[in-house]
């Protein structure tokens, strides 16, 4: 069975979010624009071609979506990071792809976790977005045991419409994201 935020029924978790909040305008409902995977790596990465490969295609796994690699803006000494030298990875997964990785977040991910962190609103930014992360990308089902490979942590950003953070916690726990109050 396929699990999908597109069928789950929508309209009964906007309606409660409309009740719990107040809202006037269906334009004030919080919906989600996109969803950032992000990963930074030491200055191995640049040199190692093998270990560039793997990253590339752990993400096309897991997001679908090749990473963009991430350059250094400016030069900092103390980590002998140069301007341009790439630093990281990332993938932004836009409407359909986002809601279907939130899926695969929420229904197949958070449960296999034994000690599932409790988020809280602390996770969320001025803006309203929310931020959480992995220690290691082997969660992701679709990434095998069999290959030795170097693990990598990533930092995953909701972004909703809203800049209200209580309207973009109601969501996320009306879908099904393990938060405390």
């Amino acid at each position: 069975m396929v699990l999908d935020l597109n069928k789950i029924n929508i309209n009964t978790v906007y309606s409660k979010i409309i009740k719990r909040n107040n809202l006037i305008n269906i334009h004030q409902l919080p919906l989600i624009k996109k969803i950032v995977v992000t990963s930074s790596f030491n200055k191995e990465f640049e040199t190692n071609e093998k270990l560039k490969k793997s990253v590339i295609d752990d993400y096309l796994r897991f997001t679908f979506l090749k990473p963009k690699f991430v350059k250094a803006k400016h030069s900092v000494s103390t980590f002998d990071i140069r301007k341009g030298d790439i630093v990281g990875v990332k993938v932004i997964l836009n409407k359909a792809k986002a809601l279907s990785f939130l899926t695969k977040i929420i229904f197949i991910i958070l449960p296999q976790i034994r000690e599932l962190p409790k988020w809280s609103k602390c996770n969320f930014d001025n803006e309203g977005n929310f931020s959480f992360g992995f220690s290691e990308q082997l969660i992701f089902p679709e990434i095998g045991f069999k290959e030795e490979k170097k693990t990598f942590g990533m930092n995953i950003t909701i972004v909703f419409s809203t800049s209200n953070i209580l309207h973009s916690f109601n969501l996320l726990k009306m879908l099904g994201f393990p938060l405390k109050d």
